[in-house]
């Protein structure tokens, strides 16, 4: 692998980090904020069985939606490793490669 496919490829992972980063934030964001604010309006003008069930499953939900944040963060950390630890080896393997050459 040459050295410039190896830096477009940490390059396009850096941007799969990047993206992940920024879902696993407004996904976070999204709960913690507007699902939150929208739940509060509805029980100020909903009432009855139906409406307490809703609420009782809403916390559930509250609770997958920042897991699947906080998954999405500990991926982009992982991708983020896994990235470096490629690129680190790729360039110690082309170090090598170019030290033997000249042997």
């Amino acid at each position: 692998m040459s050295q410039e496919s190896m830096e477009i490829n940490f390059r396009q992972s850096m941007e799969v980090v990047r993206d992940l980063e920024e879902l696993s934030g407004l996904l976070k964001r999204v709960t913690e904020e507007e699902l939150e604010e929208m739940i509060r309006g509805m029980q100020g003008c909903w009432k009855g069985t139906a409406a307490e069930e809703f609420f009782k499953n809403s916390d559930g939900l509250r609770v997958k939606l920042n897991q699947s944040a906080a998954t999405l963060a500990a991926k982009a950390q992982m991708v983020k490793r896994a990235a470096k630890n490629i690129y680190e080896a790729e360039r110690q393997a082309i170090i090598v490669a170019e030290e033997r050459k000249y042997r």
